[in-house]
């Protein structure tokens, strides 16, 4: 297994940066600012699961990079379609497996893959659709956390759902499969979300 730290993590953005066009300024920083409270909020939601259920085998480390890095594929195509997918095989290409596995499922990428008239599809014909859905709790955790904030602040994920229905309402390509993957998405916050309320379990 390969292991990445943050500071190496943010050398893999830079060199994409680099390649990117100089006017993309608001991009780039609006792009870190999300990495970093993905980060933040990946790392405490791991470490307040594995307190309420030691028995769970969780690296908040290696979860909190994942984290960081869930939107890299939005890096490496003026496309985004489908950008989980794209940053999952460019992770995965890197030799970073378990990263790659952690971030190819986070929002609506299920939903967006089953569109059959959904841009860019056609790139990545040969995945299983299976491995868009979350089924690890690390997966689930990106996926919540992705959604846990807005413009550098943490917020209800329901909340950053509103805004992103609100921001796409008059963009029917997008609307149709977030209307149809938003009750997964809200199940999976959810889940999450009771794992870090819940109270601890006693370990003796």
């Amino acid at each position: 297994m390969v292991l990445i730290s943050k500071s190496d993590a943010k050398e893999l953005i830079k060199e994409l940066f680099s390649r990117a066009d100089p006017s993309q300024h608001k991009f780039k920083s609006d792009f870190l600012r999300h990495s970093e409270a993905t980060y933040g909020i990946a790392k405490e939601t791991a470490i307040e699961i594995i307190n309420n259920n030691p028995e769970l085998k969780i690296d908040p480390g290696e979860v909190a990079i994942a984290g960081y890095l869930h939107d890299i594929g939005r890096l490496l195509s003026v496309n985004q379609s489908l950008h989980e997918i794209r940053g999952a095989l460019y992770l995965k290409k890197k030799g970073f497996e378990m990263l790659s596995r952690m971030i190819i499922s986070h929002f609506i990428v299920y939903e967006e893959f089953l569109d059959e008239n959904y841009p860019g599809r056609e790139e990545f014909s040969n995945i299983n659709a299976s491995l868009l859905l979350p089924k690890s709790i690390e997966q689930q955790i990106i996926v919540y956390s992705d959604l846990s904030n807005l413009e550098g602040r943490k917020i209800n994920f329901r909340e950053r759902l509103k805004y992103i229905e609100n921001r796409q309402k008059n963009n029917p390509q997008f609307l149709r499969p977030f209307e149809r993957g938003k009750p997964r998405i809200i199940k999976v916050c959810t889940e999450i979300e009771e794992l870090v309320k819940q109270t601890p379990r006693s370990t003796t």
